[in-house]
């Protein structure tokens, strides 16, 4: 393993060395709420567009849970991190930053206006998870392309829990809500 590898390795080592209850408990927030998108795309499989958001919602919400637990946005930030330190290049990389960032929300807005074009007779059954899947999103973007001001805001405390937590919370309570919202109402 080259140098930039073990020294991702070594931080991500420490970063799940630290996991605690809390964080096991998203992540099994995260897995009940990618197996209700899964059953809301079971029950959809008649609807080819609603299928495929439910599916692909359910990969998301699975692969945020998973990273909650096993941290390996961290364990690639920090690869690239080192890399950035070892090519020389680590000073240079907030506009990196703001270039990845500017993509990802771009093909964030293509995504989101061929799905809306892809589900506009059915887009009433499936607002409040949209709502939800945009917020994990936002919170998994802002976390993974780590800025220091806004992960000043993230971590700020209201009532003992961080703005992060808090919004994380809300986002998986309208994906609950809205998987149930489809299964009773489509």
């Amino acid at each position: 393993m080259d140098n930039s590898a073990t020294t991702a390795f070594e931080k991500w080592q420490e970063a799940i060395n630290l996991l605690d209850w809390p964080q096991f408990t998203f992540a099994l927030l995260y897995g009940a709420s990618a197996l209700l998108a899964y059953i809301c795309a079971r029950s959809s499989a008649d609807h080819r567009p609603l299928h495929r958001f439910w599916l692909a919602n359910s990969f998301f919400l699975l692969f945020i849970g998973i990273d909650n637990l096993l941290c390996i946005s961290t364990f690639t930030i920090e690869w690239l991190r080192a890399i950035a330190r070892l090519e020389g290049w680590y000073g240079t990389r907030r506009s990196l930053q703001y270039e990845v960032l500017a993509g990802l929300g771009l093909l964030l807005l293509l995504l989101g206006g061929r799905l809306s074009g892809a589900l506009d007779t059915a887009k009433q059954f499936i607002q409040p998870a949209i709502a939800a899947t945009a917020l994990l999103a936002c919170l998994f973007l802002l976390r993974t392309v780590s800025f220091h001001d806004t992960d000043a805001i993230l971590q700020m405390r209201i009532a003992g829990q961080s703005v992060q937590r808090i919004l994380e919370i809300f986002g998986l309570g309208f994906s609950v809500a809205g998987s149930v919202w489809f299964l009773r109402n489509y």
